[in-house]
């Protein structure tokens, strides 16, 4: 599934995981170095 939702890109990677996968928890990249969520991610973990 990685590969996938990395080939869709931040935008809609993460609105095919928060549709069809809402229980899991993943973390995103961008070329630019900016971190992306999905919400299920952001509830179990905090950043110190």
């Amino acid at each position: 599934m990685s590969t996938a939702v990395f080939v869709m890109g931040v935008s809609k990677g993460l609105a095919f995981l928060e549709s069809h996968f809402p229980e899991v928890g993943a973390i995103l990249v961008d070329s630019d170095g900016e971190i992306h969520m999905t919400p299920g991610f952001r509830e179990r973990f905090s950043w110190r």
